[in-house]
């Protein structure tokens, strides 16, 4: 409704819907910082340049490699790389640590009236800062929800610091550290003006549309402060903030564990995760209004349209090859390349098509970033 889509090929659509739906595969309940300060296998891996983003890509690749997931499949190698390279770039955007290297320059063209589309540094930009607005946009969310989700992800924080209590011997800093949750309120204000108001007020500024994300922020931002006064008079009932579950850390044989740890694709086991209260699905389909709702369900019927569709050109792919088999003859697709029906997942991530994709150009996988910086 916005009216971004105009202004952004079908290729960069999909790649941000791809990018949206990935962009936090296999998540271990830990940060960047958590990953380098432990020494993780996923930090030896990727480096410690948004370590666990790169882990999201790579999780993502190998589904999108996997028999019956690639949608992908339809694209041209030239399309595929650009596609991947979009993915990439939007998943990595994710990154809190990126999206400040970027905003200021985001900020100071929006502020002149100089953000010009046509400009392809311009265009990556904004992806960059569009996926930063959908990552955090639970603050622009009804209070019912912004409640819950800050729940959910200050029971994260908790955790994180328990571990690092335990494990690291370190002491936490005060986003994750439960002792100080009665600083919810002041903690969540923080977030709100150095992050979150910031960005909504530029993009509103750049496209009214997006006016509503700001008020949602706004409206958020007067419950927590008015949260935050209570807590300074004193008069704060702890119901009030979001529900805190108590330590699980309480036994010694967590890591050796193996039901409560999982092996994932790229061989590093997973954290245990205890188990989070789950949003209220009702709920949430109360709040949503008539509007939001008949956005979500076109979106989802256009995503279903779209993956019905992949999944026909490559039923129809296979059912071409078995029949050249069938007379003797090689499968080729109309550039005379010859075509493949399955696509391994790959060893790590890669930006172009895979060897034997339908549309084969064979060029060597990117290495993986393990400079620190």
């Amino acid at each position: 409704q916005a009216g971004v889509d105009i202004l952004l090929s079908k290729l960069e659509i999909l790649a941000l819907l791809v990018g949206c739906l990935c962009h936090d595969l296999d998540h271990r309940g830990t940060n960047n910082a958590f990953q380098l300060k432990s020494s993780s296998p996923l930090a030896r891996l990727y480096g410690t340049s948004a370590t666990m983003e790169q882990h999201h890509f790579n999780h993502a690749v190998m589904i999108l490699n996997s028999k019956g997931h690639n949608i992908l499949s339809g694209l041209t190698s030239s399309q595929y790389t650009e596609c991947m390279n979009l993915l990439k770039h939007s998943i990595l955007s994710t990154d809190l640590s990126i999206y400040f290297k970027v905003r200021n320059d985001f900020f100071e063209l929006v502020d002149k009236n100089e953000l010009d589309l046509k400009i392809p540094d311009h265009k990556t930009l904004i992806r960059g800062v569009l996926m930063t607005a959908c990552d955090v946009a639970a603050i622009s969310k009804p209070w019912e929800i912004q409640r819950q989700v800050a729940s959910l992800v200050i029971n994260e924080f908790f955790e994180q610091g328990d571990k690092e209590r335990k494990e690291l011997k370190i002491e936490p800093t005060q986003h994750f550290d439960r002792a100080q949750s009665h600083y919810i309120p002041e903690m969540q204000l923080t977030w709100v003006d150095e992050v979150c108001m910031p960005l909504y007020d530029r993009l509103a500024k750049w496209n009214t549309k997006l006016v509503p994300l700001l008020i949602g922020t706004k409206s958020n931002r007067n419950q927590w402060n008015h949260l935050n006064e209570k807590r300074k008079s004193a008069c704060l009932d702890p119901r009030e903030l979001p529900v805190i579950r108590q330590p699980t850390l309480d036994s010694d044989d967590d890591d050796d564990n193996d039901d409560d740890s999982v092996a994932r694709g790229d061989g590093v086991k997973s954290e245990p995760r205890s188990s989070l209260p789950k949003p209220s699905l009702p709920l949430f389909r109360k709040l949503v209004t008539s509007p939001v709702r008949t956005i979500i369900a076109d979106t989802t019927k256009n995503f279903k349209l779209f993956t019905s569709a992949a999944s026909s050109s490559l039923a129809a792919t296979r059912a071409d090859s078995d029949s050249s088999k069938s007379n003797g003859k090689t499968p080729r697709n109309n550039n005379g390349a010859v075509r493949s029906n399955s696509i391994p997942a790959p060893s790590n991530a890669r930006t172009t098509p895979p060897s034997n994709h339908p549309h084969t150009v064979v060029t060597p996988p990117p290495q993986s970033n393990t400079k620190t910086s």
